[in-house]
């Protein structure tokens, strides 16, 4: 069985920083990507076990979600999750199913099981909930007293009412959602703003869950009721629900009824006609919001809380 002596070997680097590598510690992305050529060669396997006991640590960090049916979580995942493996720490999965009444029990219970930090995609979170380091990802508000990684979600949905305004429309509808969202907020703040600052008061209906059921449903009844020439919803799912209401009201997309979303999920490129949105850098929140985390944990970072804010990009398609 190959040994840590080995892998150093094999990857040209001292013993030392092989060491660093598996505990978190500062490694040349040269040297990082040496040192993970010859653990993939040598089929190396570090002894968890040990690793815990010396270090008195348990070398995983827990991730909290809010919705695993949503194609955006898995990408964030995957991101959080690509940045620990490449260090040796596991990540432990929970999931809150949208109910934000539980978040404060699933803190406790992650912590519980001995974590070294958490993130955290569910929602709004009290100060003092944890005694370890605490990031929060995707819905941060203004004044979260936590370490934050979110998209500018206000500078999103000001650049939805722009190019809606820049194609001729006045009578715009926001497809929102009654549960609290600090993102969802902070989109409908920038679109209204920017809608009001050229005279335009826009429409909202709010449903229950940001999913595909309750966007084709609220679209239905709006499209009878409000009669909007453009939606703009507050995530792609929802978008994508409004799309099949149009159709089946006898409305095309985007010439009756433009129809924009937020998020930027793969499946919004493969819809017809393929859904213009807001997108996310999501993949990216999830390896900012990792590497925040690894460095509070493990290299001492025990600065002032950071917040990292990514710009949203508008992709332009044909529902729009």
């Amino acid at each position: 069985m190959p040994t840590i002596r080995d892998v150093a070997r094999q990857a040209g680097v001292g013993v030392g920083t092989v060491s660093r590598y598996f505990n978190g510690g500062y490694v040349s992305e040269k040297n990082r990507q040496r040192i993970l050529s010859a653990i993939r060669d040598l089929d190396y396997r570090l002894n968890e076990v040990a690793r815990t006991l010396s270090t008195g640590r348990s070398w995983s960090i827990g991730l909290i979600i809010p919705d695993l049916l949503n194609p955006f979580y898995p990408i964030l995942i995957h991101g959080v999750e690509d940045v620990c493996k490449s260090v040796g720490v596991a990540v432990i999965l929970v999931h809150t199913a949208e109910d934000v009444t539980s978040l404060p029990r699933l803190l406790r219970s992650v912590e519980q099981r001995g974590v070294d930090a958490i993130v955290c995609a569910a929602g709004k979170v009290d100060p003092g909930a944890t005694a370890i380091p605490l990031i929060m990802v995707d819905r941060v508000g203004q004044q979260t007293s936590f370490d934050a990684v979110s998209t500018d979600h206000m500078e999103g949905g000001r650049l939805a009412a722009r190019y809606l305004i820049s194609r001729g429309h006045s009578r715009i509808l926001f497809l929102s959602v009654a549960l609290e969202n600090v993102g969802v907020e902070l989109r409908w703040q920038g679109f209204r703003d920017a809608l009001e600052e050229q005279g335009i008061t826009p429409m909202t209906v709010a449903g229950q869950r940001m999913d595909f059921q309750h966007g084709y449903h609220l679209a239905r009844a709006a499209i009878r009721d409000l009669r909007p020439t453009a939606v703009f919803a507050a995530n792609d799912l929802m978008a994508l629900g409004v799309i099949r209401a149009a159709t089946e009201s006898g409305l095309r997309v985007p010439e009756d009824l433009s129809v924009i979303g937020f998020d930027g999920i793969d499946l919004s490129d493969y819809v017809t006609p393929p859904l213009t949105t807001v997108a996310q850098p999501i993949y990216e929140l999830g390896v900012h919001a990792a590497r925040l985390a690894l460095s509070r944990a493990y290299e001492g970072n025990n600065g002032p809380n950071q917040k990292l804010k990514l710009p949203p990009q508008l992709i332009v398609r044909g529902s729009g």
